[in-house]
């Protein structure tokens, strides 16, 4: 089997020139050994000089195919969109900004010739048969699998186009693969490194000039994630997934992280509250209870006592504005 006629590899980028300079050293450097596969570059119509860039590449690689959308379609458009162009036995989707190790890549082919419906080319957590909601979780990194491209199916599509809101499209082709049983093939060591310092020029709004959409413009990973794993059918899995939200972290941690960075009052903790199951509702009404009270109660010492200040949201009749206790 001859990989380079086996393996799409398409690139999507959008206004990120200098984070697409390092990507391209990484790829076209003399022991990457997709240096010369067939390239598809997928660009949102970028204005800040990444033609130049593409064209001074394709000068040395001239596999390289750079296609620019008419429109700045979004990010997560222009995942469904490399969707689209897919027509080789496998697929993998990259991004501008990550790193790449190819000491060990010899795994992936060997994956690719055992013909693996998805391989993993990246994942944080370590060892060996990690469970499914860990590998689902894993795989909201885009460029973290490769996949057979007979998975596209309609339905697949349809579904992508319907989650863009969610900015996980992609997921919409994980959940089919935990539906129809498909395997998941993770080796023992990554290819990819995965860029966790973006910075302001990240993503889901980039693009954006006014009148964001409210879902893309009040973004929440969690409650993306919660959303996008309703497609899958088997109730068990998808609650497990569900469970899992931030790798390394318990729900209750990750309800707290995400009541620090969203408030109380976000839209979002009703799509995760509807999402899990009755054990973690409990659990993240309970993370909700005490980011008001760590946030709200003021607590101050006198030579009276302790006084601790109710606050509002709590107030009764029966409970003033403020609590004497005595210190002795």
């Amino acid at each position: 089997m001859n990989i380079e006629d086996t393996l799409e590899i398409i690139l999507i980028t959008y206004n990120r020139k200098d984070l697409l300079q390092k990507t391209f050293e990484q790829i076209f450097t003399i022991n990457s050994p997709i240096r010369n596969f067939p390239i598809t570059i997928l660009d949102n119509k970028s204005t800040d000089g990444t033609s130049e860039l593409i064209q001074e590449y394709k000068t040395k690689f001239p596999k390289i195919k750079h296609i620019i959308n008419t429109r700045n379609i979004g990010g997560n458009a222009n995942i469904i969109r490399a969707f689209e162009l897919v027509s080789k036995k496998y697929f993998w989707i990259l991004c501008d900004d990550d790193n790449y190790d190819w000491t060990y890549w010899s795994e992936i082919e060997q994956a690719i010739r055992e013909e693996r419906d998805i391989i993993l080319t990246e994942h944080l957590t370590k060892g060996n048969n990690l469970p499914i909601e860990v590998i689902v979780n894993e795989l909201c990194f885009l460029p973290a699998g490769i996949y057979k491209s007979e998975l596209l199916s309609d339905d697949v599509i349809h579904n992508a186009y319907a989650n863009i809101y969610n900015s996980f499209p992609h997921q919409a082709l994980v959940c089919e693969c935990v539906n129809k049983n498909k395997t998941f093939f993770v080796p023992q060591h990554t290819i990819l490194v995965q860029n966790m310092d973006k910075g302001e020029n990240m993503g889901y709004k980039r693009g954006y000039k006014e009148n964001i959409h409210f879902r893309i413009a009040n973004f929440s990973l969690f409650s993306g994630m919660v959303n996008s794993y309703q497609m899958i059918t088997d109730k068990r899995i998808r609650q497990k997934c569900c469970g899992c939200l931030y790798l390394g972290r318990s729900f209750y941690g990750s309800m707290e992280y995400f009541l620090s960075t969203n408030g109380i009052y976000s839209y979002n903790i009703c799509d995760i509250f509807n999402g899990v199951d009755a054990k973690k509702k409990f659990i993240l009404l309970g993370a909700i209870l005490m980011h008001i009270l760590s946030s709200q109660i003021r607590f101050k010492i006198s030579q009276k006592g302790l006084y601790i200040e109710i606050p509002k949201i709590l107030r009764t009749k029966l409970l003033p504005r403020k609590l004497l206790f005595w210190i002795k």
